[in-house]
């Protein structure tokens, strides 16, 4: 994973907002904010944490959740956003060199995290 100040865009295109994007991750937040994969990423997170009850410790199942996005990505970028004093996150993008890997990527996942 790189370790960006600020958001580089797409590597493919050079478009902050493309269709090469899988999912755009808040990490600070624990929640995806948009791609093709938010919504199965932010069910599968709900999932997981309904799951662990009230003494869960969420810091490994969300990097483990993290990790598979960034192993079926070609290229990921990670960057902090500074909207005023307490009001800071990190973020992760994750993109694929194509339309079919991104389709493929998404596929694999789904079927991955389906109960």
């Amino acid at each position: 994973m790189e370790d960006e100040e600020e958001q580089q865009g797409c590597p493919f295109c050079k478009k902050e907002d493309c269709e090469h994007l899988l999912v755009h991750i808040d990490l600070t937040f624990r929640r995806a904010e948009g791609g093709p994969l938010s919504e199965a990423l932010n069910e599968k997170w709900g999932q997981i944490t309904d799951e662990g009850g009230d003494d869960f410790d969420e810091y490994e199942p969300w990097e483990e959740l993290i990790e598979m996005c960034l192993d079926v990505g070609d290229f990921d970028e990670t960057y902090g956003l500074d909207f005023g004093p307490g009001a800071a996150s990190k973020y992760t993008d994750v993109f694929c060199s194509s339309s079919e890997r991104l389709v493929d990527a998404v596929r694999k996942l789904k079927e991955f995290w389906e109960p």
